[in-house]
């Protein structure tokens, strides 16, 4: 679940959304489009908690993922170094 209420965003002077609101609840399928530069990655990083926006709320639910457009692994580690970098990110063991 995400729920979104008059959400505003603003990046280099512009505006890139203004009292936005929606629901996603879990089934749903959403698309975002639009020309480069109008907020559709912005956005995506307001909705993870990865950027912060200029005012609103956002309600997520525990387990939230967000997996853009790169991976976040290290091609010259081996995937079993790879998992235990992350996991010591979070100090835990694999």
């Amino acid at each position: 679940l995400i729920e979104v209420n008059d959400l505003t965003c603003t990046v280099a002077g512009q505006r890139l959304f203004d009292r936005l609101g929606l629901t996603v609840v879990s089934g749903d399928v959403l698309e975002l489009w639009g020309p480069n530069g109008s907020g559709k990655s912005t956005l995506l990083r307001c909705l993870a908690g990865l950027f912060e926006a200029d005012g609103g709320f956002i309600k997520r639910a525990v387990g939230l993922l967000y997996m853009g457009h790169r991976p976040g692994l290290n091609e010259l580690l081996s995937p079993l170094e790879n998992l235990r970098w992350c996991a010591g990110l979070q100090e835990r063991d694999v």
